[in-house]
């Protein structure tokens, strides 16, 4: 992912409440980008095969809220950091069979090259 939004979506919360449309936090930027090399974790996957593509939005609900926490935590603490959505694996399709999936032998060789690749950037 390439940024998060300081924007609650519109799903209800684990106590059923709505926060829709409210801040993640108030008084903070409306966006922030991820610190990480998109462009080196790209090729580090893709590299093993697996098709990873950018994205520009990581959704309105858990993963946006993590990571827009996760941004403004580290960049007090000055280090890099971002977030990467892995897709489903095979055996999830019963419950998702419309997505695509990639195996999880596959999904560990990736993670792995783009962990390597940011040990020399």
């Amino acid at each position: 992912e390439t940024r998060a939004v300081n924007s609650v979506g519109d799903a209800l919360d684990s106590d059923g409440m709505s926060r829709a449309g409210s801040p993640i936090l108030t008084d903070a930027p409306m966006n922030v980008a991820t610190t990480l090399p998109v462009d080196v974790l790209l090729k580090a996957a893709r590299s093993h095969g697996v098709d990873a593509q950018l994205s520009h939005s990581a959704g309105d609900y858990v993963c946006n809220y993590l990571f827009y926490k996760l941004q403004q935590h580290e960049s007090i603490q000055q280090r890099r950091s971002g977030f990467i959505h892995l897709p489903i694996i095979e055996e999830q399709l019963a419950v998702h069979p419309d997505s695509s999936y990639v195996s999880l032998s596959d999904q560990i060789l990736a993670v792995r090259a783009m962990i390597d690749a940011l040990k020399v950037v």
